[in-house]
């Protein structure tokens, strides 16, 4: 089981820090600025809840509030550095050489990868629906149509089905 959570989390850590393409492009509004944000990250069926932070272009940290075992782990990319902490231990990772390095640029999503869009409603609210197809399988955007923030990103990496719904998307000036 503990190697089954160890997988999910590294599932996690690469959705957030590799994707489409090395270098976003901007085309979508929220990419243009740092921002906040929290989740909860479903993967395989397995929820938890993060807090997401870009600080800097390429700057990411990642940070699980639940479930208890682990809470306060966290992923900080910056660039090519990746950083896995648990406690006081930090594993570094090299972008393109795992797993995480398949999943991690979601939030660099490009137009060169859009595959289609449209206007739809979603649980409620008027979203523009964006669809992506990328090196490690396929990714699903859904913005409000009143903010052009995320409040869903679903995407297929590898074959396991990752979603973040979005409680708060906060940008910061």
């Amino acid at each position: 089981m503990s190697k089954k959570i160890f997988v999910s989390i590294l599932l996690v850590i690469g959705l957030f820090l590799c994707g489409c393409s090395n270098k976003p492009k901007e085309f979508l509004e929220y990419q243009k600025s740092n921002f906040s944000s929290e989740a909860t990250l479903e993967i395989n069926s397995e929820k938890y809840s993060v807090s997401i932070e870009k600080t800097a272009e390429d700057t990411y940290k990642i940070t699980f509030l639940s479930p208890e075992n682990m809470k306060g782990v966290f992923v900080e990319k910056n660039g090519e550095s990746i950083v896995y902490s648990v406690g006081s231990v930090s594993i570094p990772m090299e972008s393109g050489t795992n797993l995480i390095a398949d999943m991690t640029e979601v939030f660099n999503l490009t137009k060169e990868n859009l595959v289609s869009e449209k206007d739809e409603m979603f649980n409620g609210v008027k979203v523009n629906t964006k669809r992506f197809d990328c090196d490690y399988g396929n990714a699903i955007v859904y913005l409000s149509l009143e903010t052009m923030l995320p409040i869903r990103i679903e995407a297929d990496i590898d074959g396991d089905l990752v979603i973040m719904s979005f409680s708060s998307f906060v940008i910061s000036e």
